[in-house]
């Protein structure tokens, strides 16, 4: 792929430019929104500001803004947290907020990003630009929960806010974290919960070590509070929803959350794309390929948002921190720091902010490809020299681009206990952990696979695989999961993505809320179908996307599973089921690939 050229460069190993400033002051108040609710609000400012006036940088966090020194730590170590030590001196202003209902703020979290969450971003924006030292501009910026945040900054109509740094975060909370393809995301949304009540307690989380847990007191006071007042937002916090709680009692898109009567698309930002459409708002979105679905979130606000943007999508676990890449062993020059990545925030909030440099009017998409280990970029997605091919399963577990004729089927019994591990796409969401797939050879003796011949050439897929599985199965339900992996000449099996589908959900539809490049699902209770015994039934469904080069003399493999035990529900939750993939003639199962150099398979 050429690469585009860019006036916001991309890749920086040093900062942008030197720092301005030296020591940071740090203070906090709380603010008041229109409902009464107060807000603890951190501000950090560089101690030698004098008359000068900064642009803010905001973001807003469910997991408390700072914490609470014990002695004699309070008194040895720096108020400022690493991202002030960070920003301040470059010339910006850091605030840092409790959003409702969490830490020191006061409230009730009825939902993740609630409306009235969402309606609080304005007035902290018009606080802000009320202060002294604010120069009348503001951005927002966020990894996870933050980043939605951030981008529902974006959607605030406020004139003041002029960009937002969105990194690892959902497009669409139904597909993306809580019910990937209609099955409820159990691994990652109960153990969420549970951090979050521990929190919401005033306690310390749990992946904490000791010296932390000896220095640190919970959450951080608002200053001139003696503890009366955070025992007071404390017990409002009582009333908090149960996240776990409120996503069991669901299952598909349009079901309605009680008491508070919202569905999952209300608090979903997806649902906000007009109003972040017609903002001015410049956009600088993060995500990784092997991070739960953030990838697809990326590609999704690259289509769907007419917004000037940068979009990356990297080699990271959770959040940037850790590199994940199954072939890049030690990390090349291509890759980017967590260091090396906050210095391109820095450079992007210069281009936003700073008047005497021309304003770009770009939209790129920046894509790592794996095995190849490079930096691309691209202003059109799905690249222009696509190709799709598709193969098909073949007797012999195989896969062909031939069409197969007649009507036979591999059956399959499910093995419940078959898993990914826990340190999957969707386990690194909980706290940035690795993710470590390691050799799939044994955990695939339990699925039913499929592999090409070796490849003659090196292939690069770059997008979204699909397939089309023709099943029948013994049970009117199921979750059906495809992993898509490497096969290298001694055997090893490398994880590269994969895609799952409730079989009831398997109806595709033609109108989707937005523009995505997979077969559509509506996961609304209306469309729901259960599978009837004895019957074949077509299951089409995307994977999450990649772009990865596989080299020649490597197979591809198609892995099927029933079940994903230590991150998934169980559909059906009890008996034994059987089912049947069947290839040939008209219920002929296949994998689609977008290739863009086609090698190999031909």
């Amino acid at each position: 792929m050429k690469y585009v050229e860019s006036s916001l460069r991309f890749g920086l190993k040093e900062p942008p430019r030197s720092p301005k400033y030296q020591k940071i002051a740090v203070s906090s108040v709380y603010v008041t929104m229109r409902d009464g609710v107060q807000l603890a609000v951190e501000i950090s400012l560089p101690a030698d500001l004098g008359t000068d006036t900064l642009p803010a940088l905001l973001t807003q966090t469910r997991y408390w803004r700072e914490f609470q020194l014990r002695f004699p730590f309070n008194r040895l170590l720096p108020a400022a947290g690493p991202q002030a030590k960070f920003f301040v001196p470059f010339g910006f202003a850091l605030v840092r907020v409790d959003v409702r209902g969490t830490g020191a703020s006061f409230g009730t979290w009825r939902s993740p990003w609630s409306p009235e969450e969402a309606a609080d971003m304005a007035e902290l924006v018009e606080w802000i630009i009320s202060q002294e030292w604010s120069n009348g501009q503001v951005a927002g910026f966020g990894n996870s929960y933050s980043g939605t945040t951030a981008e529902l900054l974006a959607a605030s109509g406020h004139t003041a806010v002029k960009g937002s740094i969105v990194r690892f975060n959902e497009f669409d909370l139904y597909t993306d974290i809580a019910f990937p393809g209609g099955i409820l995301n159990t691994g990652f949304n109960d153990a969420w919960s549970k951090g979050n009540s521990e929190l919401d307690r005033n306690k310390l989380p749990a992946d904490m070590n000791a010296y932390q847990r000896l220095a640190l007191a919970g959450v951080k006071r608002v200053d001139g509070d003696n503890g009366s007042l955070l025992k007071a937002a404390l017990k409002q916090h009582r009333g908090n929803v149960d996240t776990s709680e409120m996503l069991r009692a669901v299952e598909c898109r349009d079901d309605r959350f009680e008491p508070i009567g919202l569905s999952i698309d209300d608090i979903s930002v997806h649902s906000y794309e007009n109003k972040i459409a017609k903002s001015p708002v410049k956009m600088d979105v993060w995500g990784s390929w092997f991070d739960a679905a953030t990838a697809d979130g990326v590609i999704k606000r690259f289509l769907n948002q007419p917004n000037i943007m940068r979009a990356i999508i990297g080699p990271w676990a959770h959040g940037g921190s850790k590199e994940t890449s199954p072939y890049l062993k030690p990390a090349g020059d291509d890759y980017l720091t967590y260091k090396d990545q906050m210095y391109e925030m820095v450079q992007f909030f210069d281009s936003i902010f700073d008047k005497s440099e021309p304003e770009s009017e770009e939209k790129l998409l920046y894509y790592y490809t794996l095995g190849e280990e490079k930096w691309k970029a691209t202003d059109v997605f799905p690249l222009k020299d696509t190709e799709s091919v598709r193969l098909y399963c073949h007797t012999g577990r195989a896969l062909k681009p031939e069409k197969p004729d007649g009507k036979d089927c591999d059956q399959y019994t499910v093995d419940f206990l078959a898993t990914t591990g826990r340190k999957n796409r969707w386990h690194t969401e909980l706290s940035g952990g690795m993710v470590l797939y390691g050799d799939r050879a044994e955990a695939d003796r339990l699925l039913l696979c499929y592999d090409t011949e070796p490849l003659e050439q090196d292939m690069e897929i770059t997008g979204y695989p699909v397939v089309g599985l023709y099943v029948s199965s013994s049970a009117e339900d199921g979750a059906f999961f495809a992993y898509l992996e490497d096969v290298d000449p001694e055997g090893r099996v490398t994880y590269l993505t994969e895609g799952q589908l409730r079989a009831a959900h398997r109806k595709t539809a033609s109108e989707p809320p937005y523009r995505i490049l997979v077969p559509y699902h509506t996961f609304k209770r209306a469309d729901m179908q259960p599978l009837v015994q004895g019957e074949v039934s077509l299951l089409q469904f995307g994977l999450q996307p990649i772009s990865v080069l596989i080299e020649a003399g490597h197979r591809l493999r198609l892995a099927i599973s029933g079940a994903d035990s230590d991150t998934f529900t169980r559909i059906p939750a009890e008996g034994k089921v059987d089912f049947a993939v069947y290839r040939g003639g008209e219920t002929a199962s296949y994998l689609e690939l977008p290739v863009i150099h086609r090698n190999g398979l031909s």
